[in-house]
């Protein structure tokens, strides 16, 4: 899919994203859906951060816990290096 085709579907009534989670080697499962209604301008569009070893919710864990770490080590280096 490209992004003009992206584009299009969002210009004609927006467009969804199941995001799936899964426990391990388990079977993935709905975990949010994500919708986009509107396509914004560089110049409109806000400084979107995520960063899900910050941002998960209380009751998850994310896994495994080598992997939380370097993930956590390369979200701090972004935004070191965003903020110049």
């Amino acid at each position: 899919m490209s992004l003009d085709s992206i584009r299009k579907h969002i210009d004609h009534g927006g467009i969804e994203f199941t995001v799936e989670q899964a426990c391990g080697t388990g079977r993935f499962k709905p975990l949010a859906i994500l919708s986009v209604d509107r396509w914004l301008a560089d110049d409109q569009a806000p400084n979107v951060a995520f960063d899900p070893t910050i941002h998960s919710p209380r009751d998850v864990t994310p896994a495994p816990g080598w992997l939380t770490d370097l993930r956590r080590r390369a979200y701090d280096r972004s935004r070191e290096g965003r903020r110049g």
